[in-house]
């Protein structure tokens, strides 16, 4: 295949071809840029972006290489191209959540000294053992950070080679509306493979809803309805991301010390934090779904009704099975 011939032939048949392969070597050059940056200086937004434009491509390419007229040599260098981007959120993944958590920490001392605020048992201990804590976690960003320059350094040719041929060989056409069916398939399925939700499993389900998210943030760039579902997942996967973030700083909080007294009073303020914000990403995430796929099941049956109405004209979204049982 020859690089960039077919796929600029295939875009071209497509009136928002051009703007839409624009906008994919956009990302592709703003990621590149920022793996430079953060191998330089990973600072907290430079690590955020890299891992939310990391994961945003990935979604794009693993829904291109659903399709089953995928050039082959299309699909293996998208799949080599991922395959990289997951080896890179891993090493983004430790730094990330420090600086997650030196914020959260960094919160909980202000509420803990605020009037009115939360009030553990000693108010003077924990206040001595977030800023303990802090410190420790502010110590092990600094060689996280070192470890993550070097994981860049030994992978940027590679990565650079890799979305160099991606932009030759990949083409990005226009996403059309029936893709809010797409989404509404997915979301089932979803919602199928995780049937009650718990401490156990929750994490799992932000990762499949993560991914939705980003293919309705996709399709939302010339779909209303499309960029409404994307809000709302983001609703739903910014509560369990906070439930996680919690779970974790206390079982860092609970290895931290040399014995199980050294941040006895932050763990028991941390483990009522984690109750608290599982109840309400369970909550959050349960109802939210259930508008999700009421939406999806209505707007379905409106789709029917506009084909028996305009045959030729209308699009009936593809719905799955999972879906139909719920009407």
């Amino acid at each position: 295949m020859t690089p960039g011939k077919d796929s600029n032939s295939r875009a071209a048949g497509h009136p928002h071809a051009g703007a839409n392969q624009l906008e994919k070597l956009k990302k592709l050059t703003l990621w590149k840029k920022l793996l430079v940056r953060c191998g330089r200086k990973p600072t907290r937004k430079r690590v955020h972006d890299l891992r939310t434009i990391t994961l945003r491509i990935q979604a794009e390419l693993e829904y291109r290489l659903q399709g089953e007229r995928v050039d082959e040599e299309v699909r293996r260098i998208a799949q080599r191209w991922c395959t990289q981007a997951e080896k890179l959120r891993g090493a983004l993944a430790q730094v990330r959540e420090a600086d997650v958590w030196i914020a959260m920490l960094a919160n909980l001392h202000e509420a803990v000294e605020r009037p009115g605020g939360y009030s553990p048992r000693s108010n003077r201990a924990c206040i001595r053992q977030i800023e303990q804590l802090e410190e420790k976690i502010k110590q092990k960003r600094g060689s996280w950070e070192k470890t993550l320059i070097g994981k860049i350094e030994d992978r940027r040719k590679r990565s650079d080679k890799l979305s160099d041929e991606l932009e030759q060989e990949v083409s990005l056409q226009q996403l059309e509306a029936e893709g809010v069916g797409t989404i509404i398939d997915a979301l089932a399925k979803v919602d199928v493979e995780f049937p009650l939700l718990n401490a156990d499993n929750l994490h799992e389900y932000r990762k499949s809803i993560k991914s939705v998210r980003y293919l309705a943030e996709i399709f939302g760039a010339n779909n209303p309805q499309a960029k409404r579902q994307a809000a709302m997942l983001k609703k739903m996967q910014t509560a369990v991301g906070t439930w996680h973030d919690w779970e974790a700083l206390a079982r860092r909080a609970q290895n931290a010390g040399g014995n199980k007294q050294s941040y006895a009073d932050l763990a028991e303020l941390l483990e009522t934090l984690t109750a608290e914000s599982l109840d309400k990403a369970i909550d959050v995430c349960e109802r939210t779904m259930q508008r999700l796929l009421e939406q999806g099941i209505r707007n379905a049956d409106s789709a029917s009704d506009s084909v028996q109405k305009l045959p030729v004209r209308a699009v009936v979204p593809s719905l799955s099975a999972e879906l139909k049982k719920l009407a």
